[in-house]
């Protein structure tokens, strides 16, 4: 019997290891697809000009999904956080927010983290950016996040923030 235990705990913790890297690695390439899939959008809509969102895609609101949301919350955050490492940025605007916000409401009954949208996206049309690094890695989390050097630590400075926007491409 312990011969058989010897042999059946590590073949189990094996098997667990295995399929939480394909379940990680399952979402990462989701991810990674929903972004490939909006720029791919945004390269066609130029070329047909097609009406664009205030992101600069196709995506519409009637169609929005959690990763789409996901990607546009966390490339806005950027503007405002502090973390090592940074991939992709919009500019926050006004427009942009109250478009996310009348997307989720549209859509909430079909979206994962529709009550966590809404939160986060009322606080950004009262420009209270106070819990920005929070929600940051927040999604950073959801999306699959697990270099450190991606999360956030702090809030940008007004001077840090606009030199980030000058030197950053939306």
């Amino acid at each position: 019997m312990k011969k058989f235990l010897k042999i059946i705990i590590p073949f189990l913790f094996i098997i667990v290891g295995l399929s939480t890297s394909f379940i990680y690695h399952s979402q990462q390439t989701n991810a990674l697809e929903n972004e490939q899939e909006v720029d791919h959008n945004k390269t066609e809509a130029t070329e047909e000009n097609i009406e664009l969102n205030p992101f600069g895609n196709t995506v519409k609101k009637e169609n929005i999904d959690d990763g789409v949301i996901l990607g546009y919350i966390h490339r806005m955050s950027h503007q405002k956080v502090r973390a090592e490492e940074k991939w992709g940025f919009y500019l926050i605007t006004d427009e942009r927010i109250e478009w996310l916000l009348d997307a989720v409401k549209q859509n909430k009954d079909h979206l994962m983290y529709g009550d966590e949208y809404l939160e986060i996206l009322t606080r950004w049309s009262e420009s209270d950016f106070s819990k920005v690094v929070e929600e940051h890695n927040w999604v950073w989390k959801i999306q699959g996040g697990t270099d450190e050097k991606e999360k956030a630590t702090g809030i940008l400075s007004e001077k840090e923030e606009i030199e980030y926007i000058h030197n950053t491409k939306d």
